[in-house]
């Protein structure tokens, strides 16, 4: 160390220092690696992270403020870009079928009168049967005979299947279906009556 003449040094300035201390440089090569730091964390957050930590030039609680901030940085990148409306879809339309157009109340009024007469007439031209069917036999010579008792126990008379009252001479009686066919003994035994309307062989 140089001599110190009245209390002030002489000499290099280089000396005044110790090995263990350390000469002050300029800092302004720091300030700006810091100043990119800094940039680098507003505007690539992970990239100014990984330096922020790997440089060493802000202390700890610097650090963690830095890093802060590029976390808050980049959560106002990402946020546009997950809050992105979808893409609309344009389904196709249904078709809608064209609604059934309702029947004018006069064609239905027109179509029953037309069931009721066409029911009339058929009833008019079963009782008109009826009456020939009954005034026929009157007609007949007198000395004609009839069917023995025995032939009119096996003449074949109709009925319902079921639940039935009345033997008939037709497997259509009226509006009737007569599907079932058996003998007029048969219909005896089961006790069915004769139909008044179409007149089937009876024992006298």
């Amino acid at each position: 160390m140089a001599a110190n003449d009245g209390g002030r040094f002489r000499g290099s300035t280089s000396s005044a220092y110790s090995p263990n201390m350390r000469k002050p440089g300029r800092r302004w090569p720091a300030t700006r690696r810091a100043l990119g730091i800094l940039l680098l964390c507003v505007f690539l957050p992970p990239i100014g992270i990984l330096y922020l930590w790997k440089a060493g030039v802000y202390r700890v609680r610097g650090r963690l403020l830095m890093t802060f901030v590029a976390g808050f940085s980049f959560c106002l990148m990402v946020m546009p870009l997950m809050h992105r409306t979808p893409p609309q879809t344009i389904s196709p339309n249904p078709v809608v079928p064209q609604a059934a157009t309702p029947v004018p109340e006069t064609d239905v009024v027109t179509a029953l009168s037309n069931m009721e007469e066409i029911i009339a007439a058929q009833q008019a031209s079963e009782s008109t049967q009826v009456e020939e069917g009954e005034v026929a036999p009157a007609q007949e010579p007198a000395a004609t005979e009839g069917p023995t008792e025995e032939e009119l126990l096996e003449t074949i008379v109709y009925s319902v299947r079921s639940g039935a009252k009345y033997y008939h001479s037709s497997p259509t009686c009226g509006t009737q279906q007569n599907s079932r066919s058996l003998t007029l003994r048969e219909a005896l035994a089961e006790l069915l009556a004769a139909c008044p309307n179409c007149n089937p062989p009876t024992l006298s």
